[in-house]
């Protein structure tokens, strides 16, 4: 899993931005930066995910990394609330794995056209925002019926079935729950967090 390296805040590649743009301190410019700033920022994201027709259903379908603010938008925001707010955590196993999250990093895979990511993505969700998991070490990709990302190659993770929760520590591979859990999503989880090094 790759994470983009941010520079620390207040260093720059050049002090143009502070001090040798004199352009910047007109009012027009300044109005101009307000403006585009929104659209520089989303553009920046990271996030290339792209909401289109399935060719089979004939209804949205979502493809390419994405986030958990894409699958609370409409039309998929009925199926995860609902999943999301019927689901009843298995807070005893949770609690196992309280100080476990720590080297854990999580690629998921699934589809919004896809039964078991509808059932099981919002659950998943639950358990991550009850351990306050750090949501800057989850990937979330989802794909078409080929099990392709859109324009991001997945084919190193050989994804053959969704939802696929990918479970790394340090960045090597535990574990993998594959479109649904062999117990509960929490012991699964257990299983592959809870093992200590």
């Amino acid at each position: 899993m790759r994470f983009l390296s941010v520079p620390e805040p207040g260093r720059h590649e050049t002090g143009c931005l502070e001090k040798n743009c004199s352009i910047l301190h007109s009012g027009a410019c300044r109005w101009m930066l307000f403006l585009l700033l929104p659209a520089l920022l989303c553009g920046c994201s990271g996030k290339s995910s792209l909401v289109i027709t399935d060719p089979k259903s004939q209804k949205p379908m979502l493809v390419g990394e994405c986030s958990r603010r894409d699958l609370e938008k409409h039309p998929f925001k009925a199926w995860f609330d609902k999943e999301y707010d019927a689901y009843q955590l298995d807070t005893a196993s949770l609690q196992q794995l309280k100080n476990q999250w720590r080297d854990i990093g999580i690629t998921l895979v699934l589809a919004t056209w896809c039964g078991d990511s509808r059932r099981e993505v919002p659950r998943f969700y639950k358990i991550l925002d009850y351990v306050k998991f750090d949501t800057r070490m989850l990937k979330v990709y989802s794909v078409d019926r080929s099990k392709k990302a859109g324009k991001t190659d997945l084919s190193a993770l050989e994804i053959n079935f969704v939802p696929t929760i990918i479970i790394y520590r340090k960045h090597s591979e535990m574990g993998r729950i594959i479109e649904k859990p062999a117990s509960t999503l929490e012991k699964d989880l257990f299983r592959y967090i809870g093992l200590t090094d």
